[in-house]
């Protein structure tokens, strides 16, 4: 899967839906690799525009934002850059 940043938002990681998958199927694939890459997801917190997993992964902490509701698909969200560029690793292998 491809990643990208937006300019000055240093807080979220995009994929490009270039499968023109559905947003449902999407998550389910980032889901999957995060997991295969030894991801744990500890809390999953349900709100009106989207559900929030919040996940750790060989000692980096972030959320995987599922925003289907509105369209938006799937954001990873972060704290720091290199929490960010560990996950871009990740969805490059």
């Amino acid at each position: 899967m491809k990643t990208f940043r937006i300019d000055g938002d240093e807080k979220h990681l995009y994929f490009k839906n270039l499968e023109r998958r559905s947003d449902k199927e999407e998550l389910a694939e980032v889901l999957k690799i995060l997991n295969e890459n030894g991801c744990v997801i500890v809390d999953r917190i349900m709100g009106p525009d989207c559900t929030l997993y919040q996940c750790k992964m060989n000692g980096y902490r972030f959320a995987v934002c599922d925003a289907s509701i509105d369209g938006d698909g799937t954001i990873l969200c972060v704290d720091d850059l290199k929490t960010m560029e560990y996950l871009e690793n990740v969805f490059k292998g």
